[in-house]
């Protein structure tokens, strides 16, 4: 019985080769750019989590400001904005950053002392852009970055992974409508014969088995296609990040094998939809 239905379908598949190839294809692109998304996607996690934490934004004042107008800013600043955390960075902590980051700075700084560092102060805010506000303040020289470099891939990570995310649903759309117009097209075709099949007494297994065979194997050779074409993918990938010094990308084998499993599905599945919704109409027409 199964070597009849394989057979069976195998002969529906050469009688239309370039659609058959077809739905391969479409399938197998989808599923290795779902494939691909996902490597990337479980591989970027980490900095995507790192993106998620407070940002302390740099806030630095007039060097004017003298101790009173300095603290009586800070108490007004706090007051308006009772959800943000304030810390002012000590003079010698300042000094020694951009020493570090500055080093032909270090001989004026231990020259002409820590007096010429104007106040600086560290805010961390729920939304770090709110800071900004503060640049209308007359006191305020100026708002550093309100965003940290990870939360700014985080940002575009999230906007990739969305757009690929879209694009492989659509792909898996339109692969699962061609094949099930491919199937809805094969059954008119051999109307006459799946009417005299039932007329004989043919079994339903048996007549509806070879339609499914004959969408299983290309989504089976697509779920293939796409695990290896994931798997070099990746691998071509990890070059270009292991290069720069990140880690590499890898496709792991639940993912590969998750990826052959849907290939076949999606067929399957628009085969069995198609057949159930035929087999619904023939019922109808008949009654």
């Amino acid at each position: 019985m199964i070597r009849h239905l394989v057979a069976e379908g195998m002969g529906l598949l050469k009688e239309r080769p370039l659609v058959s190839a077809g739905l391969t294809v479409a399938l197998a692109v989808a599923l290795t750019l779902g494939g691909l998304t996902l490597s990337a996607a479980l591989w970027i996690r980490p900095i995507l989590a790192s993106g998620t934490g407070e940002v302390a934004v740099a806030v630095l004042l007039r060097p004017h400001l003298e101790g009173g107008v300095f603290d009586q800013w800070l108490a007004t600043a706090e007051k308006a904005h009772p959800d943000w955390r304030f810390r002012r960075v000590p003079p010698d902590e300042l000094a020694a950053s951009l020493g570090e980051r500055f080093p032909y700075l270090r001989k004026l700084l231990a020259e002409e002392g820590q007096a010429l560092l104007p106040p600086l102060l560290e805010v961390t805010a729920p939304d770090p852009a709110a800071v900004r506000t503060l640049e209308a303040s007359p006191a305020v020289l100026a708002v550093g970055p309100v965003a940290t470099i990870h939360r700014t891939l985080a940002s575009i990570a999230r906007r990739i992974e969305a757009g690929l995310t879209a694009i492989t649903v659509a792909l898996v759309a339109i692969a699962f409508l061609l094949a099930s117009i491919w199937v809805h097209l094969e059954l008119y075709r051999h109307a006459d014969e799946i009417a005299i099949m039932r007329l004989v007494g043919a079994t339903e297994p048996a007549i509806r088995g070879p339609y499914l065979v004959s969408a299983a194997i290309p989504g089976l050779a697509a779920g293939l296609l796409a695990a290896a074409a994931t798997r070099a993918g990746a691998g071509w990938l990890s070059r270009l990040t292991t290069t720069v010094g990140l880690p590499a990308i890898e496709a792991p084998g639940t993912l590969l094998a998750g990826l052959v499993a849907f290939g076949l599905l999606v067929p399957l599945g628009a085969a069995a939809f198609t057949l159930a919704r035929h087999a619904r109409l023939t019922d109808a027409a008949s009654l």
